[in-house]
């Protein structure tokens, strides 16, 4: 019986000296990331992120120098949720991705944006930099987007995803709109008569 705490503390010791060469995702079991769609919300631990495949982008801040940036790809993650951003068709292509972050800021996509096929650039929900793991103003991960001119979109602090359907009624079923450019330039409301619109 004595012998245990030996045991343990010894178990202990050698998965401590194991942590370093986790991925992050691996090391902060606590921040998992929610995926919001319409069929509900997946949990996606932080073990099931490592376990995807990891992808790596170069890009540079403002004026600074080139920093790396690792992690899993957007898309990946959304498959995860089962949501495909490849082949959309129809209504699929009005389908977009929020982002948010801790302190409430937001970021959105057009779902189309995340295939692949489509745009030749590439969407990396990032944990890491320069082979170190993210500073506390960016961390549990960052959106880092390959292409961007501004770095508006690139979103720190990320913890959850929502996706969701065009909400516009059907052109079919629409109202009248309520304004009227006239070839003036000038714009009026509909429900005013034209001569009087015109004066």
């Amino acid at each position: 019986m004595r012998g245990r705490p030996i045991i343990r503390i010894a178990i202990a010791s050698a998965l401590a000296a194991l942590m370093p060469a986790l991925p992050l995702f691996a090391q902060q079991a606590g921040e998992s990331l929610v995926v919001r769609t319409a069929a509900g919300s997946t949990r996606i631990t932080a073990g099931a992120l490592a376990a995807m495949d990891r992808d790596t982008v170069t890009v540079r801040l403002h004026d600074g120098p080139p920093l790396r940036y690792t992690g899993v790809p957007l898309h990946a993650i959304l498959r995860t949720a089962g949501v495909h951003a490849d082949s959309l068709r129809g209504p699929a292509l009005s389908r977009r991705v929020i982002l948010r972050a801790a302190d409430g800021y937001q970021a959105v996509f057009g779902l189309a944006e995340l295939d692949p096929g489509v745009a030749d650039r590439r969407f990396v929900l990032a944990d890491r930099v320069d082979g170190a793991e993210l500073p506390e103003d960016e961390a549990p991960y960052r959106l880092v987007v390959e292409g961007d001119a501004r770095h508006s979109r690139w979103i720190r602090q990320v913890r959850e995803i929502e996706v969701r359907a065009d909400e516009r009624p059907d052109r079919a079923s629409s109202t009248e709109p309520a304004f009227e450019v006239l070839n003036s330039g000038r714009v009026f409301p509909r429900e005013l008569p034209l001569t009087e619109a015109v004066r």
